[in-house]
């Protein structure tokens, strides 16, 4: 069902697998203004919780 999504936003998307998907994430999440993905969710986080940063992501993304 992941790979029938991505192939409607983008038909030339490469296949995602178990062994790929950490790297297409990862590539993903490196493109991205981090900055402003935090202003935008930091409305939302409650009680002090620190949203998740881009190097602490990559790095579990790495495994």
């Amino acid at each position: 069902m992941l790979n029938a999504a991505l192939r409607q936003g983008d038909p030339a998307a490469v296949q995602v697998t178990g062994g790929t998907w950490r790297a297409s994430v990862a590539e993903r999440v490196a493109s991205l203004d981090w900055e402003a993905i935090h202003g935008d969710v930091r409305p939302f986080l409650e009680g002090g919780v620190e949203m998740v940063g881009r190097g602490e992501l990559l790095g579990l993304l790495a495994g």
